[in-house]
């Protein structure tokens, strides 16, 4: 039986962005700007070359995003759903919202 068949699996970008810094020494926040810019990108295309500059400038920390959350499920551009990227810290607004008041 499926509850929601709709429902797509995603990683939340922040705990990445939050995991991303915790795997350099320096340039704590460079790397984590240069990830957030990755995850936001629209498209594939984008993506690919924003990821491989990353990877490029953050091995280890690009081996870790690759071992334990897959880019399909982080990045904007592989994202399925319509509510992606909206997240709010009020549960009125998030059930408004999800029935589209």
């Amino acid at each position: 039986m499926q509850v929601f068949p709709n429902a797509r699996h995603g990683h939340c970008v922040w705990h990445l962005f939050q995991n991303v810094k915790v795997r350099v020494k320096n340039e704590k926040e460079e790397v984590a700007v240069k990830f957030l810019a990755c995850a936001h990108v629209y498209t594939q295309f984008e993506l690919t070359r924003e990821y491989a500059q990353f990877r490029r400038g953050f091995p280890n920390v690009g081996s870790y995003l690759d071992e334990w959350a897959q880019v399909e499920n982080w990045a904007r551009c592989y994202f399925e759903g319509e509510k992606y990227n909206i997240d709010t810290s009020n549960a009125c607004e998030s059930l408004n919202s999800t029935f589209g008041r």
